[in-house]
């Protein structure tokens, strides 16, 4: 079975414009919202990035990664930028812990809509029962997604 591409569709001014953005928002809150502007980096990435075909989303948010930040800032000072290191490492698991492969793994045209491929059987299921008690539990990573029937 021949692999599908892996490949990376940003632009140099789609990357320019988010770093002014994530720049500049971590500048005028004193590094306060650098959470924030974390996660919108790396969610812009990852929703241009394709893995052996297979589509990338990031389900991290500022508020879950903000507490961790405040410790890992904090033990830094500490140690005089000795966890710094260490902090960087567990910064990287957060980030990857909460990226995953589209269900179904096709790549969609538009890096702001996600296609997944489920059953009918469950889509009918997760229609009819909701995200919480459908057959196997999956639950669309966004609201609006294109719907590919298996």
């Amino acid at each position: 079975m021949e692999k599908s591409a892996s490949k990376f569709n940003g632009s140099a001014w789609g990357l320019l414009g988010m770093s002014l953005l994530v720049g500049l928002i971590s500048t005028l809150t004193f590094g306060i919202a650098t959470p924030w502007a974390v996660c919108m980096m790396y969610n812009w990435y990852i929703k241009y990035t394709v893995i052996d075909g297979k589509q990338l989303y990031f389900t991290g948010k500022g508020g879950e990664l903000f507490g961790s930040y405040i410790i890992w800032f904090l033990l830094s000072i500490i140690t005089l930028g000795i966890y710094s290191l260490w902090a960087a490492i567990k910064l990287r698991n957060w980030l990857t812990e909460r990226t995953h492969f589209v269900r179904g793994g096709e790549e969609s045209s538009d890096p702001n809509r996600i296609q997944f491929g489920i059953d009918k059987k469950d889509y009918e299921a997760f229609i009819k029962e909701g995200a919480d008690s459908n057959s196997d539990g999956y639950k669309p990573p966004f609201e609006g997604d294109i719907v590919k029937f298996s």
